[in-house]
C-alpha cells in the first residue's frame, strides 16, 4: 500500500510537471506562429500589390488600343440618354398641364375630361417606353466586353509571366530566433524524458492495482440479495453495502480495506466463532482499523464481544455501527467519524 500511495503521487507530481512544459511550449509557440503568419501574409500581400500593379499596367497599355471604340460608345451612349432626359421633361411637362386643364373644367364637363385623360393616358405610356436605365445597361455591356477582351489578353499573354517574375516568399523565412528556436527543442525533450517515466509509473500502477482488489461492490451487493435468516441480518448487509460504497470512494486511494474479514487473519490464535469484521482498513501491511456492523439489541452478544476484545489485544481501533439506529446514519458522519479514527494512527 505504501508503493501505491507513493507511486499515485509521483503521477500527479509528473502530470503536473508535463503540464507546466506543456503550457511553456504553448506560450512559445502560439505566439511565434501568429507572428510567423502576420509577417509572411503581410510580405505576401506586397508581392500581390505589386503583380497587381503591373498587371493594371499592361491593361492600360493595352486599353488605349480600344480607347477611341470606347469613347464611341459613351458618346453614343450619352447622346441617347440626353435625348431620352430632355424627351422625359417635355412628357412630364405635357402630363403636368393637361392634369391642371382637367382640374379646372367643370363638374359637367365630362367628355372634355374623357379626352384630356386619355392624352394623359397616352404619354404616360410613352413614359414607360422612355427608359434610360435599358439604355446604360446595354452600352455598358458592349463596354465591359471590351474590357473583358483585354483582361483576357492580359492573363493569356502576360500575368503568368509576372507572377514567376515576383514570388512569394517561404514561411521559414520568417521563423523565430536561434533562442527560442532551442529553448523549444530541449523543453520537447524533456517532456519525451517525463512522458516515459509517466508511462512506467502508470504499468507499475496497473500492476499493483491487480494484487490490490479493495472493496469488492458486487459481493455486498449479493450479500445483500442473498437470503437472509431473519431481518437483522438484511438491515446489517444494507448499512455493510453503504459503508462500502463510501469507504470505497472516500478512503481507498489511502488505505488498504479488506471486506468480511475472519478474526483469524487478524489473531491465528482466535475464537473461531468470534463476528468478522466487516471492513479491515490497514496502513503498509498493518491493521490500523475494524469496522463491525451490528444491531442494537446485538452489539452485547458474545461473538460480538469477541472480535472487540480481538481488536484491542491487536491494537487495532475498534468502530461499531448500529444498523437499526441509535446514530445518524447520514454519510458525512459516516466519513467524518471513520476519519477521526484513523488519524489516530
Amino acid at each position: 500500500m505504501d508503493r501505491l500511495n507513493t507511486l499515485k503521487t509521483t503521477l500527479k507530481q509528473l502530470e503536473s510537471d508535463i503540464q507546466s512544459i506543456d503550457d511553456k511550449l504553448n506560450e512559445l509557440t502560439s505566439p511565434q506562429s501568429d507572428r510567423q503568419n502576420k509577417a509572411y501574409q503581410e510580405a505576401c500581400r506586397q508581392v500581390d500589390e505589386v503583380i497587381k500593379e503591373e498587371i493594371d499596367k499592361i491593361k492600360d497599355q493595352i486599353g488605349e488600343q480600344y480607347a477611341s471604340q470606347k469613347d464611341s460608345i459613351r458618346f453614343q451612349m450619352n447622346t441617347l440618354l440626353d435625348a431620352c432626359d430632355n424627351e422625359t421633361r417635355v412628357i412630364n411637362a405635357q402630363i403636368s398641364n393637361l392634369r391642371l386643364e382637367m382640374s379646372s373644367l367643370g363638374l359637367f364637363k365630362i367628355k372634355e375630361k374623357k379626352a384630356l385623360k386619355d392624352q394623359i393616358e397616352e404619354l404616360t405610356q410613352k413614359l414607360a417606353k422612355n427608359d434610360s436605365a435599358k439604355i446604360k445597361a446595354d452600352y455598358q455591356s458592349k463596354l465591359d466586353k471590351i474590357d473583358e477582351k483585354i483582361s483576357v489578353e492580359v492573363e493569356s499573354n502576360y500575368a503568368e509571366g509576372i507572377r514567376q517574375s515576383h514570388p512569394y516568399p517561404e514561411l521559414s523565412n520568417f521563423s523565430e530566433d536561434f533562442t527560442i528556436q532551442s529553448e523549444i527543442h530541449s523543453l520537447q525533450n524533456e517532456r519525451l524524458g517525463l512522458m516515459a517515466e509517466l508511462n512506467s509509473v502508470k504499468a507499475e500502477l496497473e500492476e499493483l492495482k491487480a494484487y490490490h482488489t479493495g472493496i469488492d461492490i458486487d459481493d455486498l451487493e449479493d450479500r445483500l440479495n442473498g437470503p437472509h435468516a431473519f431481518p437483522g441480518l438484511k438491515l446489517i448487509d444494507e448499512l455493510a453495502l453503504k459503508l462500502g460504497k463510501i469507504y470505497k470512494r472516500e478512503f481507498e486511494d489511502d488505505y488498504d480495506i479488506e471486506c468480511h474479514v475472519e478474526v483469524s487473519q487478524i489473531d491465528r490464535y482466535a475464537d473461531q466463532d468470534a463476528l468478522p469484521v466487516h471492513f479491515l482498513f490497514s496502513r503498509n501491511g498493518v491493521p490500523i482499523l475494524a469496522v463491525v456492523v451490528c444491531t442494537v439489541n446485538g452489539y452485547r452478544r458474545p461473538r460480538v464481544m469477541m472480535t472487540k476484545r480481538i481488536c484491542e489485544d491487536n491494537h487495532i481501533q475498534y468502530m461499531r455501527y448500529f444498523c437499526d439506529g441509535g446514530y445518524p446514519n447520514e454519510e458525512s458522519y459516516i466519513i467524518e467519524r471513520t476519519r477521526e479514527a484513523l488519524e489516530k494512527f
